[in-house]
């Protein structure tokens, strides 16, 4: 996950608008390159049973040293996996970051190098049984340049006073699971459509979650011909239905093979757990073309 934020800009010369609009352009390309400055492994963490301890290792693959804060942030997902800022919390949903301890909190990589992140659980008395989330940022502490733009003056006397605050952050979950955890999941609703805006095939469908645990895992979208011929049509890794969510709208594009019809046949559906984590299928659905 990935967060931009830039504020505190103040215009007063309607005239230099697109040498602001510019400088914002330019900064945030440079964030956008940045994302891929900082390596983070592992991308998730599930501290289970009798687990009290992790870590995280950070690599800065850039060419230039960078610094960057750590915080615990609360997220929500919706129906179609986008995350927002949680205000006040819905029914269900619990987090693990007053349970967790970590150290430190601040780092500056020089290029190539890398830091370990280690956390440490400290469960509450009494703690009710289910799964905990939060999720761990890592955000870029922007440098002060010579070169930054403060404020610009014309003839007139007007100003176009600028301060930008670029920010950056990629975060990673965090959850604890405390006493028995089940989940379940389903494939259902599966769809297939081609758009013609897009010019691409599609299929949709929804993973329903239940019990009291989230899933994660890998999709795969196969078609397989009446002559028993079986051809992939799409992957989709590292795809989560978090709890207390009770289900997750999925669409993908498919690329069938060339001559390949889509008329006849079945499309068939697998999520299964990551090669990683054994690969068990968890759900298959499918659905008649």
């Amino acid at each position: 996950m990935t967060n931009v934020n830039m504020n505190s800009i103040n215009i007063k010369s309607a005239s230099l608008i697109p040498l602001l609009l510019l400088v914002l352009a330019l900064a945030y390309t440079e964030l956008t390159q940045a994302a891929g400055q900082l390596m983070v492994a592992p991308t998730r963490i599930i501290f289970e049973a009798r687990d009290r301890t992790a870590q995280v290792s950070l690599v800065n693959s850039g060419t230039e040293t960078e610094t960057f804060r750590l915080e615990f942030v609360r997220k929500r997902m919706t129906e179609t996996g986008q995350f927002l800022d949680i205000d006040k919390p819905l029914e269900g949903e619990r987090f693990s970051d007053e349970m967790i301890r970590f150290s430190p909190r601040q780092v500056t990589l020089p290029p190539g190098q890398s830091q370990t992140i280690r956390l440490i659980l400290r469960k509450k008395a009494n703690l009710e049984a289910g799964e905990y989330r939060s999720h761990l940022l890592f955000k870029t502490i922007p440098k002060t340049s010579a070169s930054s733009i403060e404020s610009v003056g014309n003839k007139d006397g007007k100003n176009l006073s600028i301060e930008l605050k670029p920010s950056l952050g990629i975060s990673i979950p965090v959850i604890v699971r405390h006493g028995k955890t089940i989940s379940g999941v389903s494939i259902d609703g599966i769809k297939s459509f081609y758009n013609k805006k897009q010019k691409k095939h599609i299929v949709e469908f929804v993973l329903a979650r239940n019990g009291n645990e989230s899933v994660y895992g890998d999709l795969s979208v196969n078609l397989i011909k009446s002559n028993g011929t079986t051809y992939n049509l799409a992957r989709m890794n590292g795809i989560s239905v978090y709890s207390p969510n009770s289900k997750r709208k999925v669409q993908m594009v498919i690329y069938p093979p060339k001559n390949v019809s889509l008329k006849q046949g079945k499309l068939v559906i697998v999520y299964s757990k990551p090669a990683d984590a054994g690969g068990a299928i968890m759900a298959k659905g499918s659905s008649d073309l």
